[in-house]
């Protein structure tokens, strides 16, 4: 699952982070930038562009050792985001790519208060799998089969969208922007179907017994007749919602 996060998922960070942060001042980041749940590191290297010093860290070893190798002289470290092993106001900034949810958020969105410095940013962003064609129902339709056959586990992840972290950051941290939009990718059959194979559903399936070459080759024998032996364009529902700590904020003990 490292490996395929690292190679297969869909390149959004950048686009997302970088749309994010044009609503809020388009300037570099001055100070520290914290990938909060960076699992194999492709969120944190779309933050080398906007911040001169950048730290990774996730709950997961296997992911945060290959963040490291994805991007060495790149500080990574193991924790969770409820108790982060960083001093107070010590960041400019915080990212969290579809990592909050895994946590219990009210812990976590008071550690991201306490570790940000005053006028300092949290960025939650998140996107839905790639699930259908624009104006075309096939791959939907294909993707309801794939569901039915490896359903989505109860991982436990909480539902999170702007204004559920609006409620959730009341008192902590201010609201500064938010959208909810749609990104494309164009893929062809086999970069598809790689990127599925990172998907909880289909882990959920391989944990519970099931070869991961046959769920491929279930794949490539019914996908070719949906993508046509083209490159299409597949939808991703993302959103972002940004808070600044409020420049008063005097820092708090950790929780």
């Amino acid at each position: 699952m490292a490996a395929g996060y690292a190679a297969a998922r869909p390149p959004l960070h950048p686009r997302i982070l970088s749309r994010a942060l044009h609503w809020i001042s388009g300037a570099p980041v001055a100070g520290l930038a914290l990938d909060a749940g960076c699992g194999a590191g492709v969120s944190t290297r779309a933050l080398l562009h906007h911040a001169a010093r950048v730290a990774g860290m996730d709950a997961a070893p296997p992911m945060v050792r290959l963040a490291a190798r994805l991007l060495p002289g790149i500080p990574f470290f193991v924790a969770r985001m409820e108790e982060l092993p960083l001093a107070d106001a010590s960041c400019a900034l915080i990212t969290a790519a579809g990592s909050l949810n895994y946590t219990y958020a009210p812990a976590a969105l008071r550690e991201a208060a306490r570790v940000l410095a005053p006028a300092g940013t949290l960025i939650v962003y998140d996107f839905a799998p790639g699930s259908r064609f624009p104006e075309d129902p096939s791959l939907a339709r294909w993707f309801q089969d794939f569901l039915a056959r490896y359903p989505k586990p109860d991982d436990g992840a909480a539902a999170l969208d702007p204004p559920t972290l609006c409620r959730l950051c009341a008192g902590l941290l201010e609201p500064v922007a938010a959208q909810v939009f749609e990104e494309q990718e164009a893929w062809d059959v086999g970069s598809y179907a790689g990127y599925l194979m990172t998907e909880t559903n289909v882990a959920a399936a391989i944990a519970a017994g099931e070869s991961a070459a046959r769920i491929r080759a279930w794949m490539d024998s019914t996908l070719p007749a949906v993508f046509g032996g083209a490159r299409r364009n597949v939808c991703f529902d993302a959103y972002f919602a940004a808070f600044a700590k409020p420049s008063s904020s005097s820092t708090r003990p950790a929780p």
